[in-house]
C-alpha cells in the first residue's frame, strides 16, 4: 500500500526544509568566499599600489623643490602631482568599498555611520539614522558584514532609482532579532521592477538575507517611496569569558 497522504506531505515538507537549509548554507559559503576575496583585493590595493603611488608622489615633490626648473616643467610636475593625488584618493575609496576599514577595526555601528555620511556626501540627499550602538555590538564577522552590505545596497538603490530627497534607516533589536528598515521619499518601486534580470542589487540583498536565515520585504511605502524591511535572527552569543562571575555572584 502507498504511504498515507499525511506521511507523504510530511516527507515533502521535511525534504523542502532540508533543501532550504542546504541552499542557505551554500549561499552563506558563497558570500563568505566573496568577502574574503574583497578583503584580499582591498588589502593589496592599499598596501601595494597605494604605497607605490605614494612613493611616486614623494619623488614628484622632490623634483618640484629642485632648483632651475623652467616654468613649463614646474607646471607639468604640478599637474602630475595633482593627478597622483586624485589617483590615491580614488584608490582608497575603491579599497574602502571593497572592505571598509572601519568595519574591521571599529565595529558595525561606526561602519553604518560611515555609510550614512558617505551617502549624504555622494547623493546630496538627507539621511537619518535611528540605531542604538549597543544593539549593534555583535561579535560575529559574517553577520556584521552581511548587515553592512544589506544597508549599503539599500542606500545605493535609493541613489540610483528613488529620485527622492531623503532616506530614513533604522536598525534595532527585538526578541532576538535585528530589524532593519530603509525607506526613501522617492517615486517608489514598481512590482515589475522587483523581478527584472538587471536588478542585481536587490538580488544581492536577498542572497545575503537568505544566507543569514532572515526575511526581506521590498515594496512601495504607504506614504510613497520605496521601503525595505529586513528581519534577521541574531547570531548565537559567544561563550562566556573565563573570568566571568557565576550567576548570583556579587562584586
Amino acid at each position: 500500500m502507498p504511504p498515507p497522504l499525511t506521511s507523504r506531505s510530511q516527507g515533502r515538507r521535511h525534504a523542502d526544509r532540508q533543501a532550504e537549509a542546504r541552499l542557505r548554507e551554500l549561499t552563506a559559503a558563497t558570500q563568505r568566499v566573496r568577502e574574503q576575496d574583497r578583503t584580499r583585493i582591498s588589502r593589496e590595493l592599499h598596501d601595494d599600489i597605494g604605497q607605490l603611488l605614494a612613493a611616486v608622489r614623494m619623488d614628484v615633490g622632490l623634483l618640484l623643490r629642485a632648483q632651475g626648473l623652467a616654468p613649463s616643467e614646474h607646471h607639468l610636475l604640478k599637474q602630475v602631482d595633482s593627478r597622483l593625488h586624485d589617483a590615491i584618493v580614488s584608490l582608497r575609496r575603491i579599497a574602502a568599498a571593497l572592505r571598509p576599514h572601519v568595519l574591521d577595526h571599529g565595529g558595525l555601528f561606526p561602519a553604518i555611520q560611515a555609510l550614512q555620511h558617505d551617502f549624504c556626501k555622494r547623493s546630496g540627499m538627507q539621511c537619518s539614522l535611528f540605531a542604538d550602538e549597543a544593539d549593534l555590538q555583535l561579535d560575529d564577522d559574517d553577520f556584521n558584514t552581511g548587515v553592512y552590505r544589506i544597508v549599503q545596497e539599500g542606500l545605493h538603490n535609493a541613489i540610483a532609482h528613488s529620485g527622492g530627497t531623503a532616506v530614513t534607516m533604522s536598525l534595532y533589536r527585538l526578541d532576538h532579532q535585528l530589524l532593519i528598515t530603509i525607506a526613501d521619499d522617492g517615486k517608489g518601486i514598481e512590482e515589475a521592477d522587483l523581478h527584472k534580470p538587471g536588478s542585481l542589487g536587490l538580488l544581492g540583498m536577498r542572497e545575503r538575507v537568505l544566507a543569514l536565515g532572515g526575511d526581506i520585504s521590498i515594496g512601495k511605502d504607504e506614504g510613497g517611496g520605496t521601503r525595505i524591511d529586513v528581519t534577521l535572527p541574531l547570531p548565537p552569543a559567544g561563550p562566556a569569558e573565563d573570568n566571568a562571575l557565576p550567576p548570583g555572584s556579587g562584586i
